[in-house]
């Protein structure tokens, strides 16, 4: 019963809004049509109070009922998602293991520190993650640095073509000037 009551108030008041839209059009139109000033009150007029009185009317009760309409609370339902597993977080202490017998540097402390978390939150155990992760920094640090005694002798080659390149150029600007003299 009460589903049916909401309901008819709902249609009631939608019926109202559309009719006070409606007049309120109308009203309009016979203002334009008569030229009346919208801003001024013609419900008191002895011609067109008797029309205008009626569709004010009208959209007062549209506008009432809009106000009582009551706000629907749609209850949303959460979407069914997986628990995450709750890691349990280790202190952040960590064993830095010495290379070479020399303390490791701040560059690759912190790439041990990165591997080192990024190995834990995946559950693994703690001594297997400080294997690894210094394995890691091991090879990154070999690689980084043939990495970059390669780039060097590219950049003396690289520096000599482009040498070559701006002499052509200039070769190629004389040799238009010459023509056009």
């Amino acid at each position: 019963m009460a589903k049916k009551k909401s309901e008819d108030i709902y249609a009631s008041n939608k019926e109202a809004s559309k009719k006070s839209l409606k007049a309120s059009d109308e009203m309009a139109e016979y203002l334009k049509k008569n030229k009346l000033d919208p801003k001024k009150d013609w419900s008191k007029d002895p011609v067109h109070g008797k029309k205008i009185s009626n569709w004010i009317k009208i959209i007062r009760i549209g506008q009432e009922k809009a106000e009582e309409v009551p706000n629907k609370h749609h209850k949303l339902k959460k979407p069914n998602t997986l628990k995450k597993v709750k890691t349990v977080k280790n202190a952040n202490v960590y064993n830095y293991p010495d290379i070479d017998g020399k303390p490791m540097p701040t560059n690759m402390k912190k790439k041990f520190r990165q591997k080192m978390r990024s190995l834990l939150k995946s559950n693994m155990d703690k001594n297997k993650a400080e294997k690894q992760s210094l394995n890691f920094v091991l090879d990154f640090f070999s690689n980084k640095d043939k990495v970059k005694s390669e780039p060097k002798a590219k950049k003396a080659e690289s520096k000599k073509s482009e040498e070559k390149s701006v002499e052509k150029k200039k070769v190629k600007k004389v040799k238009k000037t010459s023509k056009e003299d």
